[in-house]
């Protein structure tokens, strides 16, 4: 039994040898911190109308016509808000809205009433209506329809053009300098059309709000076929003032 005794006392003082060396510890390895991806910073394009392709922008050349033409052809614009630059932004604005600045751009005003009529070009009209979505190169101003819809300089249908989206019976009803006799046997989309010339398309612009505003006593009014974006009851009137706040100086 005495010896059981020594032989554990031995034991026990050997597992707790103070001069033992402890082992080092193995730390487990340092993980790299990882860093959040930070967020970009919001652009004004963020807020940018989805349905608009943003293209070359407003030029400085189209505020030096505005100006003058306003000063000179626009006396119930002056009368409403004297302020020439209020009136440029104002343009500014519409030209986004309307044709991204695009002095190209042509929309056909299919809420006008289409009905390809005349015999001889029946099969002209319907392709052009087929086709239009597709953005082929396809003349088709010999295509005649019903007196809703009818440009009454033209005699087809209603296409709103350039920067301000306007059309050639503008010539008829505001002096607009849109030669047709010329532009009648051009493509459609042919970029020397008088109508696309932006100095052209700005200056009728004047001429057309000019009157209505004398009319109307605002800019802002909700009936007529001009100009959809200016028209506060219209979804597209936001995109109007994006523009005219984004990208129409200060």
């Amino acid at each position: 039994m005495k010896r059981l005794i020594l032989f554990l006392l031995i034991v026990g003082l050997v597992g707790c040898n103070p001069f033992k060396k402890e082992e080092p510890k193995e730390e487990p390895p340092k993980q790299e911190e990882v860093k959040p991806t930070p967020k970009p910073e919001p652009t004004i394009e963020d807020d940018a109308p989805t349905a608009i392709v943003l293209e070359s922008g407003w030029k400085k050349e189209y505020e030096k016509i505005l100006s003058d033409k306003i000063k000179s052809h626009g006396p119930n614009l002056l009368k409403y808000k004297n302020d020439v630059g209020y009136w440029v932004k104002l343009f500014c604005g519409t030209a986004g809205a309307e044709s991204a600045y695009k002095p190209w751009t042509t929309y056909w005003e299919k809420e006008l009433g289409v009905s390809c009529l005349s015999v001889w070009d029946k099969a002209r009209c319907e392709k052009f209506v087929a086709n239009w979505n597709k953005k082929q190169k396809y003349s088709s101003r010999y295509a005649y329809i019903d007196r809703k819809g009818w440009d009454r300089v033209t005699k087809t249908f209603y296409l709103s053009e350039g920067l301000l989206q306007l059309s050639y019976s503008d010539k008829k009803y505001y002096g607009c300098d849109f030669d047709w006799e010329k532009d009648q046997f051009k493509l459609d989309d042919d970029h020397e059309k008088s109508i696309f010339d932006p100095k052209k398309n700005l200056e009728c612009g004047v001429v057309i709000l000019n009157r209505l505003v004398g009319k109307k006593g605002t800019p802002f009014f909700n009936s007529g076929h001009y100009w959809a974006v200016l028209k506060p009851s219209n979804k597209r009137h936001k995109d109007f003032k994006w523009y005219r706040d984004n990208k129409c100086g200060s």
